[in-house]
């Protein structure tokens, strides 16, 4: 977050919450700008399916894979709701390759 800011010389904004209007949950998105949203996931605390299989149960957020994914997309719904559009980073893929990530980010943002 701070890198991308940096590149596009703008300062960190909060977090941006919405509250969905089906269900009550609170969102609270990593990376918002205009209406744009950048989700950064770590494959841990969001059990990448790349990594994980849906029975997974992550011990920390009492939850198996499948119901943090179906938490996931409900966030991400909420946004396109609300009329952002939404960019979903994992953790694994920015490690792969952090410039071309970067870069990812940056052409999100702007076009």
């Amino acid at each position: 977050k701070t890198i991308i800011c940096n590149k596009l010389n703008i300062t960190i904004p909060k977090k941006q919450r919405y509250i969905s209007n089906t269900n009550g949950e609170h969102y609270s998105y990593d990376l918002t700008i205009d209406h744009k949203i950048i989700e950064f996931n770590g494959d841990y605390w969001h059990c990448n399916p790349m990594i994980y299989k849906c029975d997974y149960f992550n011990k920390n957020k009492q939850k198996t894979a499948y119901e943090i994914w179906e938490y996931d997309k409900r966030k991400i719904k909420c946004a396109e709701l609300h009329g952002y559009k939404v960019l979903t980073i994992w953790e694994s893929e920015y490690n792969k390759d952090k410039e071309g990530i970067i870069k990812k980010c940056i052409d999100f943002l702007l076009n």
